[in-house]
């Protein structure tokens, strides 16, 4: 039962995930990087908008960069959390068919557990009411 528990809130917990990171991806696509704002924020956060990281390097490569390993190391960050990102979703299916099993189970566990009782009980009554006549 217990399994069954932490099975189901690991379930709502990918699908939680999978939503908000779509949802919050898609609200803040499309930010650009004003310069003249960065020049004078250096050393402290961007200040204007808010930002994923996702789109905050989607943001830096639209820049001109001067540096290529600078590039490239964005580029293979960005892949990294493009595909977590995507890798929720199969994580979710996984997550659902095992919830779903294991409900299954407990289900059949309570219901083997109900007839099992339910017998033992009904011929514990009957032997209590045939000695009481």
């Amino acid at each position: 039962m217990l399994y069954t528990i932490f099975t189901i809130l690991s379930f709502l917990l990918t699908l939680s995930a999978l939503a908000y990171t779509f949802a919050v991806t898609n609200q803040t696509k499309g930010q650009t990087i004003d310069k003249a704002v960065a020049a004078q924020s250096q050393g402290h956060a961007y200040p204007q908008d808010q930002w994923t990281p996702e789109n905050w390097t989607k943001a830096l490569l639209a820049l001109p960069l001067t540096s290529k390993t600078d590039a490239n190391y964005l580029r293979h960050w960005l892949r990294i959390m493009e595909g977590w990102k995507w890798n929720l979703i199969p994580m979710l299916l996984i997550g659902l068919a095992v919830a779903s099993l294991s409900v299954m189970a407990c289900l059949q566990e309570r219901k083997l557990a109900r007839n099992y009782n339910g017998e033992s009980g009904r011929s514990k009554n009957y032997d209590q009411s045939r000695t009481a006549d």
